[in-house]
């Protein structure tokens, strides 16, 4: 996983992950994310992973919208 404030290019961005990416851990992506506190963050979860629904409730509390088809939430 790999966060920029500034977003990251579609041309680069893969290439910028693997070398400065770290291992994906979801309650790091989260801090991660309540830390940034960017404005109009919204979290696009296109999983269906139960790890990640468990994560909603402070997702939502931490005002980051979710969008998802995901059915398990």
């Amino acid at each position: 996983m790999l966060f920029d404030e500034l977003g990251l290019a579609m041309d680069t961005g893969i290439d910028k992950m693997k070398r400065e990416g770290e291992p994906m851990s979801m309650q790091v992506f989260v801090d991660r994310m309540q830390e940034l506190n960017l404005s109009n963050s919204i979290l696009v979860d296109c999983t269906s992973s139960e790890q990640v629904t468990d994560f909603y409730e402070s997702i939502l509390s931490a005002n980051v919208s979710i969008v998802t088809p995901n059915k398990k939430a």
